[in-house]
């Protein structure tokens, strides 16, 4: 974890780095006495796996019904929809995580498919504590699971990304064995902050580029320079500042360069001096190269 303000490091001429906290961003650069710059706007990593889904649990409403009973609204909220029909578990853990000692698995009624982004699905559920259940206190996880291997689907929310998220610590009160109470306290969900993302990926300004992605910017002479994407993160905007990494052109090229060392030409002629703004996905462009005409 990071200290409160973040840390800068100076370490020979003309090299720097720093991972710093400003205006609430997180924000990464650095560069070498060779003029190479790197930027990480910290922006949360593309999913290369298809069996996850961007929803997020948490609970609502809870409803004490005596003996044990209790009600609750489980409350999804959708950033995608699912690519299949997965079904959901509730377990009641020991407050070790060391043991499901009883569950709520069952079906949503809207399928995850069908779940709508930016929306929420609100699914009321009623659970009943066996009564040969002895603990005063339990963890709630909820998640989504495939039937077939039983395997759990990672839940993925700003930048997070678990198998089960711990939603709730439920406590009971007993009476000569008999439940007379029910109590759910509410975990709120882990955020990015602990990750040390930025949520909504902003653009962030780091003077010799603007991106909410990562990059280095490599010098190859006084007439141009490399700019790499870091892999694995989404589309993003790079607006590289060419009256400081090429203050003598009057126009640039703009050449990308894919996986498979192809070129294509993004841009035949830029005015230098009007914003060169670009978005990039990694996914399709390894680099791009930025020549003065």
């Amino acid at each position: 974890m990071l200290p409160k303000y973040g840390f800068l490091a100076k370490y020979a001429a003309n090299a720097i780095l720093a991972f710093e906290v400003k205006d609430g961003l997180f924000r990464e650069y650095s560069a070498t006495p060779e003029g190479i710059r790197y930027a990480n706007a910290r922006p949360r990593e593309r999913s290369v796996n298809p069996n996850t889904i961007n929803a997020y649990p948490r609970i609502e409403n809870v409803t004490d019904h005596g003996k044990g009973k209790f009600s609750y609204d489980l409350i999804w909220d959708v950033e995608q929809p699912a690519i299949e029909n997965w079904h959901a578990f509730t377990h009641f853990n020991d407050m070790k995580d060391s043991k499901i000692h009883f569950q709520d698995d069952h079906t949503p009624p809207v399928p995850p498919t069908q779940w709508k982004p930016g929306t929420t699905v609100s699914i009321r559920r009623t659970v009943t504590i066996p009564v040969e259940e002895t603990l005063e206190e339990y963890k709630m996880f909820v998640g989504l699971y495939r039937q077939q291997g039983l395997m759990m689907i990672p839940l993925q929310r700003e930048g997070v990304c678990v198998h089960k998220a711990h939603v709730a610590n439920l406590k009971v009160k007993r009476e000569d064995g008999v439940v007379t109470s029910v109590t759910l306290t509410k975990i709120p969900p882990r955020t990015a902050d602990l990750l040390q993302l930025n949520p909504g990926n902003p653009v962030i300004n780091f003077g010799f580029v603007k991106t909410n992605g990562a990059c280095r910017i490599i010098p190859k002479n006084n007439n141009a320079f490399e700019l790499v994407l870091a892999p694995k993160l989404p589309k993003a905007t790079y607006e590289p500042n060419l009256e400081e990494l090429l203050p003598n052109a009057k126009s640039v090229k703009v050449v990308a360069t894919n996986h498979d060392d192809q070129q294509k030409i993004l841009i035949e002629n830029h005015l230098a001096v009007n914003p060169l703004t670009l978005e990039l996905d990694p996914k399709d462009i390894f680099k791009v190269t930025i020549t003065t005409n």
